[in-house]
């Protein structure tokens, strides 16, 4: 466990990265935001099978602003 962990805190602490990831925000919507939920819980759930550190931390990232700040906004 703790191998993940001192890979992922590798990847938090790199200033110029060598392949900088560019995903959009991929809320919809079109879908309601529950759907959307799932959608983002989906995606982290397949990259982390996958054993994508970066692209998890970017699913992680925007199902957390999803859950924070869309849904506190109307």
């Amino acid at each position: 466990m703790s191998q993940y962990y001192l890979n992922i805190f590798a990847d938090l602490l790199e200033n110029t990265p060598l392949n900088p990831v560019v995903m959009p925000d991929p809320f919809n919507e079109q879908k309601s935001l529950k759907a959307n939920i799932k959608i983002f819980y989906r995606m982290l759930k397949w990259s982390l099978r996958t054993n994508d550190r970066i692209e998890g931390l970017v699913n992680a990232y925007y199902l957390g602003y999803l859950l924070e700040e869309r849904t506190a906004t109307p």
